[in-house]
């Protein structure tokens, strides 16, 4: 239903416990709660759009997905805005999309050509209307970019140290980037261990970041 309400949590592992709280405000959108595109980061497949009819609120309804494999999107008013490219051709260009959340028909695509970055991750800014990006050429780096919401276009705005996957604006503009995780690979024992993800804080006015 509508309103406001504050979601606590617990991440653990074998040696930290995380506790989380963030608030979340639900509004009405024409008779149904629309959930966000769903990555199966394994395989990097299996992408859909979830809507949950009011006539059911517990049972989900996951609408077809189009023909495009999508990496990243983000929902702003009224539209879903995504990455990708067609899954079935390796060597297809990028794509920008406009997706319409309620048939997830594609009313538009730009082709982005060669040799464009990966982009991993998109959120949008409501306090100054701007789209990030965190987005890298190869597997090792990612940088934070502007988004042009009509080409899709990347516009450099901060290289960046830590390997961002992810990004998210948060209601009062802060930017908020999550470092993957890193391995580390012992050539003797032929053993890998991973260290935790890192969250930051990114200060787009000054050109810095540092952990949340």
């Amino acid at each position: 239903s509508e309103g406001t309400t504050t979601i606590n949590g617990v991440l653990t592992d074998e040696e930290n416990i995380i506790e989380l709280s963030f608030t979340v405000t639900v509004k009405s959108a024409a008779g149904n709660i629309y959930g966000f595109v769903l990555t199966d980061l394994a395989s990097y497949g299996g992408l859909v759009w979830a809507q949950i009819p009011d006539t059911d609120p517990s049972y989900p309804e996951y609408l077809a997905a189009t023909n495009y494999t999508i990496y990243s999107e983000e929902y702003v008013d009224g539209a879903i805005y995504a990455y990708g490219f067609d899954g079935d051709d390796w060597e297809a260009n990028w794509q920008f999309m406009t997706i319409d959340p309620e048939s997830f028909e594609i009313v538009d695509m730009k082709d982005l050509g060669e040799g464009f970055p990966f982009v991993y991750d998109i959120t949008y800014d409501y306090t100054t209307g701007t789209m990030y990006a965190v987005a890298g050429y190869d597997e090792t780096y990612t940088d934070l970019f502007m988004v042009n919401m009509e080409s899709g276009a990347l516009i450099p705005v901060m290289e960046t140290e830590p390997f961002f996957m992810s990004i998210a604006a948060a209601p009062d503009g802060t930017l908020y980037a999550m470092e993957a995780s890193k391995e580390d690979f012992d050539p003797e024992t032929w053993e890998s261990t991973y260290s935790n993800a890192i969250l930051y804080t990114v200060d787009v006015a000054k050109g810095t970041y540092e952990i949340a």
